[in-house]
């Protein structure tokens, strides 16, 4: 299991109540098209995709990205793997219990690399039933201890807006 039927109603709410709330993957549109072009990936996967907007943004350079969020109707079915996985500022808002299972599913779908972005502080927005949106807070050593379990962790940056990133 990789998400909990009530935890992913509560992020259907959230994305339905905000319009923010899984928007932010345009921001790494021009780092992501610099790995497709670099590493020359046939195929990329939005792991956790929200609202769609790293797909939307890096459709203009010709990148076609597949797009997986267990909490978005017709985003929701199991994905295939891919080249380059995704994953922005989705960790945080795992189940706690279910971390080692997303983490597997990960190094299934990723064929060749992961790029990750992960906030290592709370969120600003709180989930319909009060809880923070950020279910796990870690220092960035502890997520890379974590990654470094199922993954050959290359890069690790901490940012310093409080975002751990890597590849």
């Amino acid at each position: 299991m990789l998400i909990t039927p009530e935890y992913a109603q509560q992020n259907r709410d959230l994305h339905e109540r905000s319009s923010h709330f899984g928007s932010k993957g345009s921001q790494w549109a021009a780092y992501v098209e610099q790995l497709v072009i670099e590493d020359g990936h046939r195929t990329v996967l939005d792991y956790g995709s929200g609202k769609g907007s790293l797909a939307e943004t890096v459709k203009r350079a010709g990148i076609l990205v597949a797009e997986y969020d267990p909490a978005v109707s017709g985003k929701d079915a199991k994905p295939e793997a891919a080249d380059l996985v995704v994953c922005l500022d989705v960790l945080a808002h795992v189940e706690p219990e279910l971390l080692d299972n997303v983490l597997s599913d990960l190094a299934r779908l990723t064929k060749r690399k992961l790029f990750f972005d992960i906030c290592l502080i709370p969120a600003l927005k709180t989930l319909p039933d009060g809880r923070n949106a950020h279910l796990i807070v870690q220092t960035a050593d502890w997520w890379k201890e974590q990654l470094s379990r199922v993954f050959d962790v290359t890069h690790c940056t901490p940012h310093p807006s409080g975002f751990l990133y890597g590849e």
